[in-house]
């Protein structure tokens, strides 16, 4: 079976996130291996910046998704035309109501 130029072999997508672990790991261990000088007693802890990021990346997925229901707009609302359920009685057939 050929793969077309976009295609992705079978399997790639699990050695891909095998990778990103092994990735991750590696910089956890390695963040044992050096001394730290923090302002905060807290920012000398091993893997600290890194879940604090964590963290930091999920309150922010989070604030997004409530903001998103605070300030969005029902779909069409900013087209040019008026809705069809709405009528307007101030103008009706092109002339201006207000001059006769």
């Amino acid at each position: 079976m050929s793969h077309g130029p976009h295609s992705v072999p079978p399997n790639v997508g699990k050695w891909i996130l095998w990778g990103l672990y092994a990735s991750c790991v590696v910089v956890v261990l390695l963040d044992f291996t050096y001394e730290k000088h923090g302002h905060y007693a807290v920012e000398n802890w091993p893997g600290f910046h890194g879940g604090y990021g964590f963290i930091s990346f999920v309150g922010l997925v989070l604030t997004a998704i409530v903001l998103r229901k605070i300030i969005s707009r029902p779909e069409g609302y900013y087209d040019d035309e008026p809705p069809a359920d709405s009528t307007d009685s101030t103008v009706s057939d092109g002339e201006d109501a207000h001059h006769g």
